[in-house]
């Protein structure tokens, strides 16, 4: 939906539009009188052109044709923290935090909007409540950790305009970015449910949840914390892998910790280790294959070459469990904790057949 401004001028009218998506933003009326010279005409349009993009709205900054963005598309970011009250001086104050699963460069903007969904076609939102409006401020890479705190006009990385309030009765969390013409949804969360149905009007109980606007999926690009719940995060700290690999784990409700008290986690708390192979194969692994991946514990390790023994490390390097070849038998790995883990496999001359990195959920 087009971002309209309408100038009214004694018999003239003229319509400036910057497209953004189906996000909507109301411009102002400006009436001026000017004589019937067209050519003052033109200059007082852009008297007033000039002065409304320096009070447009943050929807406009972030849509700016005049700066490069990366383009980002689902998945490419999710979340990862969310605080509703958020204890701080010198007033509580709500905050969420998402992770990058894709390198930025400078400029790049998403909008994070807690407004319920009114229609998924075309996407349309409530405008009741807030948005907040990130913007790279410098070259990020993918794994980088950003922490956006109510009210602030700085992140973690980047400069914040807007701010969201979180509803402690529920809320919750739709990134966009808005590309030209074009609104991509990029990640969601809910401290409640996802609404079956799309509001209807916008207000009252309609505040405290909403449908999942698509191509969002639930557990896949989205996380729901199920019932309401003021806070959690992702209890996972270190994670290595392919964006799909982490996207796995991140909005997996299990891999969350969640409470209404205060929960003390920092952008510090995790590391991610972005990988940007679509393979889970490490080096020359043609000789065997795991499943399912990612699993809860239960892997079945398939070879064309004859093995005697394996073992799993952690992320860290650290050996974890040793195991022997067990012909038609599947390996009991539940008692790991989530987390990201590589299997190595040897013949029995004590070679090496490749390794594999393998997801726990």
């Amino acid at each position: 939906m087009p971002l309209t401004h309408v100038y009214r001028m004694r018999k003239l009218q003229v319509t400036i539009s910057n497209n953004l998506g189906e996000l909507n933003y109301y411009g102002f009326f400006a009436k001026k009188k000017v004589n019937r010279n067209i050519e003052f005409m033109i200059s007082t349009i852009k008297k007033y052109l000039k002065l409304s993009l320096l009070t447009l709205s943050a929807f406009a900054i972030f849509n700016s044709e005049l700066h490069a963005q990366t383009v980002l598309t689902t998945g490419d970011i999710a979340f990862i923290g969310y605080q509703s009250g958020f204890t701080a001086t010198p007033s509580p104050k709500d905050r969420f935090a998402f992770v990058l699963l894709k390198a930025v460069e400078t400029d790049t903007r998403i909008i994070i909007n807690d407004n319920s969904v009114l229609s998924t076609n075309p996407l349309t939102f409530c405008k009741n409540e807030s948005q907040a409006f990130w913007r790279a401020t410098s070259p990020l890479p993918a794994g980088t950790v950003i922490m956006i705190t109510e009210s602030d006009t700085m992140a973690t990385f980047g400069l914040v305009t807007g701010s969201v309030s979180s509803n402690q009765s529920g809320d919750q969390l739709i990134a966009l970015q808005a590309n030209g013409s074009d609104t991509t949804v990029l990640a969601g969360f809910s401290m409640t449910t996802w609404a079956v149905d799309c509001a209807t009007s916008c207000g009252g109980a309609n505040n405290n949840f909403t449908c999942l606007p698509p191509p969002l999926v639930n557990g896949v690009n989205a996380v729901t914390l199920n019932t309401t719940i003021n806070n959690g995060f992702l209890n996972v700290s270190q994670l290595t892998g392919t964006p799909a690999e982490i996207l796995a784990i991140i909005n997996d409700v299990n891999n969350w910790t969640t409470s209404n008290t205060e929960q003390p986690w920092t952008t510090g708390f995790w590391q991610f280790s972005v990988t940007t192979s679509n393979s889970k194969k490490l080096g020359n692994n043609r000789s065997f294959s795991i499943a399912p991946n990612p699993s809860q514990g239960i892997l079945t390790i398939s070879s064309s070459q004859e093995w005697s023994r394996g073992y799993i490390s952690n992320a860290l390097g650290t050996k974890v469990v040793e195991f022997k070849s067990q012909p038609n038998k599947s390996l009991d790995l539940s008692v790991l904790p989530v987390g990201m883990y590589f299997i190595q496999i040897f013949n029995s001359e004590n070679q090496p057949l490749g390794t594999l990195r393998w997801v726990k959920k």
